[in-house]
């Protein structure tokens, strides 16, 4: 396995940790990893709403999260398949978080749902 390739399963780790556990803290050092690239202006822009849709998933869940992939890809604007992680509280039917990750060319490119 290449180097690229475990700092990939890391900072996937670390992305699903930070959710399960809404803490966005717990993501912010792998999202500073060179690999990770985002489609919000700057890594900044995107953390910021990460924390803020962490926060919001926190007051509007109950009980624990739990993580589920899409069995399906989903299509982006740009045609490109990305991988869905849904995040569900124990209650509610509709996930509390959803995130969207593309891997590509060795980069792991991140997007965060507002709904």
């Amino acid at each position: 396995m290449e180097k690229w390739e475990i700092e990939l399963i890391f900072i996937k780790q670390e992305l699903i940790n930070s959710c399960l556990k809404k803490n966005s803290s717990l993501f912010f050092n792998a999202l500073k990893q060179k690999i990770v690239k985002t489609k919000f202006p700057n890594k900044t822009s995107f953390y910021s709403f990460f924390k803020y849709m962490i926060n919001c998933t926190n007051s509007t869940s109950i009980g624990k999260l739990r993580f589920e992939l899409d069995a399906e890809k989903f299509e982006n604007r740009g045609g490109e398949l990305e991988d869905c992680y849904n995040f569900y509280d124990e209650v509610h039917i509709a996930p509390r978080l959803i995130l969207f990750v593309l891997e590509k060319d060795g980069f792991i490119e991140l997007d965060v749902s507002p709904f």
